[in-house]
Formats: structure tokens, C-alpha cells, sequence
């Protein structure tokens, strides 16, 4: 009888280990975002994100959606979402993700103030998530970068 609850509890190990480490790796990617391309200002703006998501492990990861805000100059900008992705081990993934914009209105004259800076702060932050069947485990990230607007 004992040892039928040892076989047990190891079974029920291995698979709850082997089902829960690869969901784990996740909290070891690196999500950093290249420069916030404003590609069109008129007559509708189009604001998009190229974002990057390195898997520094030795096993893919499953990674059910990464969701982010961008802020130019501390003012929020909007937000966007990559979509579900397995990134193998070792490898970079890069996404070119369109911001979802609250009020286009309120938008264009914070685009115009800054078109006249030499440079501006742009912070991208946001959770990769990860669904496990004990809950979803969020990793927090941010990433800062300046935007040259004039050479």
C-alpha cells in the first residue's frame, strides 16, 4: 500500500513539475521595445510599437498574451496586446503591434508639441502572461527609451 501512494505521489510530481516549469521560464523572458513609430499623423494617426521578447531558457515557453502602455513624455498613448506565441529557446520574437489610441482628438496636438523636441522619453510598460492551472502568473516589465526626432 505504501508504495503504491509513493508511485503515486511521484507520478503526481513529475507531471505537476513537468506541466508547471516550462509555464515558470516565462518570469526569465525579456520584453523590450524598439522606438514608438509614429507612422502617420494625418488624416488618422497610426502609432506602432515593435516590440521584442527574448527567451534567455533552454525550453520554449508558451506565452498566452502580453499586454502593454506606452507613454511619450510621461503622457499616456494608448495600449496594445501580442497575441498568444511560443518562443523557442534562445530565440527573439519581434512583434510590430498598432496602439489601440482612447481619444485620437486629444492625441494629435500632444503628437505636434513633440514633433518640435530634438528628442523625447518614451516608456513602454506592461505583463507577460502566462495561464497555469493555478492562476496566471504575470511578469511586470518595463522598458525606456529616448526618440531622436531630429538628427
Amino acid at each position: 500500500m505504501q508504495a503504491q501512494i509513493l508511485v503515486i505521489l511521484i507520478l503526481g510530481g513529475t507531471y505537476f513539475y513537468g506541466f508547471l516549469q516550462p509555464r515558470m521560464d516565462v518570469k526569465k523572458c525579456v520584453v523590450t521595445a524598439g522606438n514608438v513609430e509614429v507612422q502617420s499623423v494625418f488624416p488618422r494617426p497610426v502609432i506602432v510599437v515593435p516590440a521584442k521578447i527574448h527567451n534567455p531558457t533552454k525550453r520554449a515557453v508558451k506565452i498566452d498574451e502580453v499586454d502593454f502602455r506606452v507613454f511619450l513624455q510621461d503622457s499616456y498613448m494608448g495600449e496594445g496586446k501580442i497575441p498568444a506565441m511560443v518562443v523557442k529557446p534562445g530565440e527573439t520574437r519581434e512583434e510590430k503591434i498598432p496602439l489601440k489610441i482612447p481619444s485620437w482628438e486629444l492625441l494629435i496636438p500632444k503628437i505636434m508639441s513633440y514633433l518640435e523636441n530634438d528628442a523625447m522619453d518614451a516608456r513602454v510598460e506592461g505583463n507577460i502572461n502566462c495561464r497555469t492551472f493555478m492562476g496566471i502568473i504575470k511578469v511586470p516589465f518595463v522598458s525606456r527609451q529616448t526618440i531622436k526626432l531630429k538628427e
